[in-house]
């Protein structure tokens, strides 16, 4: 998109003695000044997906999709309200 910069939200946090299990993180990225004119499309999207998850390494990413800023909002808005459990074998 040749911005001049991001930012990236996540859901949560990972601490680094700590795995995410499940279906990953939820998280958000805003495009800081976009100079790419065209519109992406859904499909622009899967491509960039495919991408992604084509590489070796542990980052996978799955049902990217275009959003606005109420989903920012509940992302931010879960981190207080969510209810954790930790399990842990010794």
């Amino acid at each position: 998109m040749k911005c001049n910069s991001y930012k990236f939200s996540s859901g949560g946090r990972e601490d680094i003695d700590v795995r995410m299990l499940g279906n990953g993180r939820p998280f958000v990225i805003e495009v800081v000044d976009p100079r790419r004119v065209h519109s992406l499309t859904d499909k622009d999207l899967k491509m960039y997906e495919e991408q992604l998850n084509a590489k070796k390494t542990e980052l996978k990413v799955y049902n990217l999709h275009f959003t606005d800023v109420k989903c920012f909002m509940v992302l931010k808005t879960s981190e207080i309200e969510k209810i954790k459990s930790y399990a842990c074998i010794v």
